[in-house]
Parts: C-alpha cells; structure tokens; sequence
C-alpha cells in the first residue's frame, strides 16, 4: 500500500492505493475515497507527462486536471462521442456539445470513420441515454494539423427527445460578444496514462480566462494554470454564465488551455446547420 499523486478518473488528487493479491495482482484500487458513487470502481496510475503529437508543442486536450464530478444531469447538453476504429468502437475519444436537436459541436481534430453520440448520460457505463449516429461531419474548411479552426459540426441521423437529462445549449448571439472571464468546462475524461479508461462520470471545473492577444488573433480563448482540460475532453464546451462560447482544442507544454472563440465562427455556423 502507497500514498502519491494519481490520475483518478479526471482528477488529480492524493490518493492510497491497494494492490490486491492473487490473480488481481497488479491492479491498483483507489481508496479512501468517500466521494465515488457507491460500487464505482476507479483505476489509477502514475505515469509520464503525454507525449506531443510530431512537429507541434501542443497536445490534444482531454482529461480534466484539478476537476470535481458534476451533479448528475446537471449539463443537459454534454455528449460523448464515440469513433469507429477498424471494426471496434472506442468510446470516449472526444466530447461535445447539443446546440440543436440534430446537430452536436465538437473539435475538428475528433473526426474521422463513424461516430456515434450518446446523450443524456452521466455515468457512461451505468446509464444508456439516447445513441444516435452521425449523418455528415462539417469540420472547419480552414481547419489544419497546427489545430487552427478547430472547429465542427456534426449533423446527426436523426432529431434528439428534449427531456431534462437532454436539452441543447444556447450559443452567443453576435459576433462582436465579448467572452466572460469565469467559466465552465466539462467532461468525462475516459483516458488515463497508460490506461485506457477511468472512472466515467462527467466531471466539472471552473477556469478563468487570459489576456492573451497570440489567442484573440487566433479565434480562440485561454486559460492557464495547472488545472483545465488535457488529452479525451477535446470538443466539449467552454460554458460562460450558461452560454457556450468556445469549444476545449489544445494545451500547450506551458499549461495554455486552448478553447475556439465561437463567436468569431457564428456565419459558418449558422450557413452550415441552415443548408
């Protein structure tokens, strides 16, 4: 038994971990933790820092550092998106947000084969929701590899049932809104060093936004610190006094969180859900 800091689900915290004997040897449980659900069991390891992706200084942003879990329901328009991979699906590769009955916002960077959206979920392996699969993706034309325009929308097969566990969020109305510093992001942070789930409850924290002009020339907001989003919450949103005003992208090697300023993007939003 050892006492250290470990990635628990998507938060870290200090945490006793108990190696088991006999056949569970080499698994590691999390311990005295009196704030899981009852019957969660939650994995934990310490690992290295994620590796960059070749020739770029930032990495795809995902597990929430710092985070705590969310009231059960209480973001209505979270959706966890799942791809195709080959003939398997993983689950949990990015997030994303409802903005309406038939289209979800998420990070250009999350497309690729067939994605399925789950909805109304807070616990992604106790509860069902409603599964829809995506009809035509629209990343940003102007989307690249150095995460500029991270951006997408996807068009679902079919419309969602608005019920209180499933409600969109609302986005800014013009383009020259400005963006609030204090705010919300979400997710449910299925990656975990060298593991390849954690604890799948959806998890909040709040983040206060920069004076970052090399972001405003962007089309993007930032925080900083060593809590926010970091790699398999790419997508979900960035929520401001209720309304979404930027979609999770990046993190940079010196701890900038960055999110696409949505407002910046409402023509191309709008052309794309109305054609």
């Amino acid at each position: 038994m050892g006492l250290g800091n470990f990635f628990l689900g998507t938060v870290l915290c200090p945490v006793t971990v108990v190696t088991p004997p006999g056949p569970m040897a080499g698994v590691s449980y999390c311990a005295g933790l009196p704030s899981l659900s009852p019957g969660l069991v939650c994995f934990c390891l310490a690992g290295p820092a994620t590796k960059a992706r070749r020739d770029t200084s930032k990495l795809h942003a995902g597990r929430i550092y710092g985070g705590k879990e969310a009231v059960p329901h209480s973001r209505p328009y979270m959706v966890l998106l799942e791809k195709a991979v080959s003939k398997n699906r993983k689950a949990g590769s990015c997030g994303g947000f409802l903005v309406r009955e038939d289209f979800v916002m998420t990070a250009a960077h999350c497309n690729g084969g067939s994605i399925k959206v789950k909805l109304g979920v807070h616990n992604v392996q106790q509860e069902q929701g409603q599964e829809m699969l995506v009809k035509q993706a629209f990343p940003h034309p102007n989307y690249d590899k150095e995460y500029n325009n991270d951006i997408m929308l996807l068009k679902l097969e079919g419309n969602t049932v608005f019920t209180d566990r499933v409600r969109p969020i609302g986005l800014p109305q013009t383009e020259d809104e400005e963006v609030p510093k204090d705010c919300l992001v979400s997710g449910w942070g299925h990656t975990i060093r060298r593991v390849n789930k954690g604890c799948p409850v959806l998890q909040d924290l709040n983040v206060t936004l920069d004076e970052n002009q090399l972001c405003s020339d962007n089309h993007q907001v930032c925080s900083s610190g060593l809590n926010g989003p970091a790699p398999g919450d790419s997508g979900g949103p960035l929520v401001c006094n209720g309304v979404a005003y930027g979609v999770v992208s990046t993190k940079t090697r010196d701890n900038t969180y960055i999110y696409m300023r949505i407002p910046d993007y409402l023509d191309w939003i709008n052309d794309t859900m109305k054609n």
